[in-house]
């Protein structure tokens, strides 16, 4: 039965395996490791109030994690930032609607409702997209953390002689 033409028939690929974009055919070098920071770093000059508040909450969790590092402190802080315009723009959705209807005062001198999407939750929609991609980048949702290779687990030689310390 045919797959619709869209799937790959065979075998999946290794997680850890990758093709090499340079040369076809042959399996890329390993991933590199970007060298941790065993301490959060101090939050960057332009945070400001929620936006700092965030930081303090992620940046010791993500440093304790192994996962921040000097390349991702400045994701970080673009993480904070979103998430600190999402909270305002959450707050004043709710304060507002949605949808916003407005009347219009025809030539004639009828009115008219008119019905427009909320700016505010359009910014808002906006906000979490970028938000949602820099967890993506700094691996604090579950989808992403999926695609990151697991280390290796070294199991003992049962043939040596001396215990591992």
């Amino acid at each position: 039965m045919p797959s619709g033409g869209h799937a790959r028939g065979g075998r999946l690929p290794d997680p850890g395996s990758s093709r090499s974009l340079i040369k076809p055919g042959q399996r890329s070098a390993p991933g590199r490791k970007l060298p941790v920071m065993p301490a959060p770093p101090d939050a960057p000059a332009y945070l400001t109030g929620a936006e700092l508040e965030i930081w303090r909450y992620y940046a010791p969790r993500l440093a304790a994690d192994g996962r921040l590092s000097d390349k991702s402190v400045d994701a970080l802080g673009r993480y904070c930032v979103a998430m600190a315009q999402v909270q305002r723009l959450t707050q004043i959705v709710r304060e507002s609607a949605p949808v916003i209807i407005t009347t219009q005062c025809q030539p004639d001198g009828t009115t008219r409702e008119i019905v427009k999407a909320n700016p505010a939750d359009a910014m808002l929609r906006s906000w979490l997209d970028k938000a949602r991609a820099l967890e993506n980048d700094l691996v604090l949702n579950p989808a992403s953390l999926l695609r990151v290779p697991a280390e290796p687990v070294q199991e003992a030689d049962p043939f040596d002689d001396e215990p591992s310390a």
